[in-house]
């Protein structure tokens, strides 16, 4: 998880930390890389695993009337949900993955009779990946937008801090969060600028480069030390650690937000096991898992793929010292 909470993990509104909405956010965001496709042909199934989710975590328990009103019928339009607070009600329009700049204009249009005749004040529009919030309480050239966001771009922190404006127990208020209830971590949209010279040299003997173990994970187990060009080194006894170890020390290194993507945009490792085949939790800087599902000579070349994509690093710097292979 790329992001922390000021002060404490711990920091509640209401019922629901902040923290786990964080966790809520990522989750989705895994879902959307892994049933892209799925999402993308069903609204039912966008809402069941992308929407639904993240109105709980925003305290809004879409099992309760009280709260949360599906399929509110009207006169001159249909909400999916409307969301109570006393007085207050907030309308959502659920899309299948994949809204698109119009679909959100022209659900706006349709929006604006539903203040006029239900007393819905604000109107959210969303895919579970973008969300648009409005108040609709003037006329459509007057409307202004509360926020505008696309989860898969922004990341889980930046995220929270506007879905926050949504969070129930702060009703009737629909306004962001307090500054630095959120903080997150700078994300590099760039290779690392820590290169391999700026790193202590390590020359690790007669070991075997990480690009040639390849063509020797056939027969027995490895057995020795995986050695980074930091001078880190791992005991690793299975061909699957060396994928384990290699995203470690990435991520413990250069702080990469999950998920990690493989070269056919599959899954390496991310910060849920929740739609990986064979998740395996790797201890690094926040949850991690690793997708195991593999055979070892696709971990190793994942391993190779890794610190080349997400460190700068030829997979010759990292060795397997004491394995005569």
């Amino acid at each position: 998880m790329d992001d922390v909470v000021q002060g404490t993990e711990e920091t509640v509104w209401g019922t629901v930390t902040v923290k786990e909405l964080l966790e809520t956010l990522e989750r989705v965001i895994a879902r959307m890389n892994q049933h892209g496709g799925d999402l993308r042909n069903s609204e039912a199934l966008t809402r069941y695993a992308l929407i639904d989710p993240v109105l709980r975590a925003l305290g809004w328990d879409t099992e309760d009337p009280t709260y949360v009103q599906p399929e509110y019928t009207t006169e001159v339009g249909r909400p999916d949900y409307v969301l109570r607070y006393g007085t207050l009600k907030i309308g959502v329009e659920a899309k299948k993955l994949g809204i698109t700049e119009q679909m959100v204009e022209e659900a706006y249009r349709k929006a604006y009779p539903l203040y006029q005749t239900q007393g819905i004040t604000y109107y959210v529009v969303t895919d579970g990946d973008r969300w648009v919030l409005r108040d609709i309480s003037k006329p459509r050239e007057q409307q202004t937008e509360v926020f505008n966001l696309q989860l898969s771009q922004e990341g889980a922190g930046q995220s929270a801090r506007q879905l926050l404006a949504l969070w129930r127990p702060a009703m009737p208020s629909v306004t962001a969060a307090p500054a630095g209830v959120v903080r997150q971590k700078p994300v590099p949209t760039a290779p690392p600028t820590r290169t391999v010279e700026q790193m202590p040299p390590y020359l690790p003997g007669e070991g075997i480069p990480l690009s040639q173990l390849r063509k020797k994970t056939t027969g027995r187990r490895p057995s020795g030390r995986l050695v980074f060009p930091d001078g880190t080194a791992f005991d690793i006894h299975y061909w699957l650690e060396v994928l384990m170890f290699v995203v470690k020390w990435v991520l413990d290194n250069y702080g990469y937000s999950l998920p990690m993507k493989g070269r056919s945009g599959g899954i390496i490792a991310a910060s849920s096991p929740e739609g990986l085949r064979k998740p395996k939790e790797v201890e690094a800087a926040g949850a991690c898992y690793v997708d195991c599902w593999l055979s070892a000579k696709a971990a190793v070349e994942r391993a190779c793929y890794v610190l080349e994509k997400y460190a700068g690093i030829s997979p010759d710097r990292v060795q397997l010292v004491g394995w005569e292979g």
